[in-house]
């Protein structure tokens, strides 16, 4: 079942004109779909307001990810629930880096 804080390697992921696989955030659930944030590992096009998850934190390990990344600012992304279809589930945020993205987020991942 997908729950907000989990982590997926979503296989279209569309950003901009680009379309690929893409890991991501689960940020909030509906009913009929979900709020997704992307992740990158670009960190020279980090802009301001994107949320560094850093690899050498604590709880990272917990995330599935390869290495340091960063959430998107103004990409929370919505999407239908077939999004998900052949989404593999990386892992998910846990203990302060969860705490983290809910201030950056501005709200629980529940």
């Amino acid at each position: 079942m997908i729950q907000p804080g989990q982590i997926y390697l979503a296989m279209n992921a569309q950003l901009g004109k680009a379309t690929y696989r893409r890991p991501c955030l689960v940020l909030r659930i509906y009913s009929t779909g979900a709020v997704v944030g992307y992740l990158s590992t670009k960190l020279d096009l980090m802009e301001y307001g994107d949320l560094l998850l850093n690899e050498l934190d604590l709880d990272f390990r917990t995330t599935g990810l390869d290495k340091t990344s960063y959430l998107m600012a103004d990409r929370d992304i919505p999407v239908e629930m077939d999004f998900f279809d052949g989404a593999k589930l990386l892992g998910h945020v846990s203990g302060e880096m969860k705490k983290r993205v809910e201030g950056w987020w501005g709200e629980p991942l529940l």
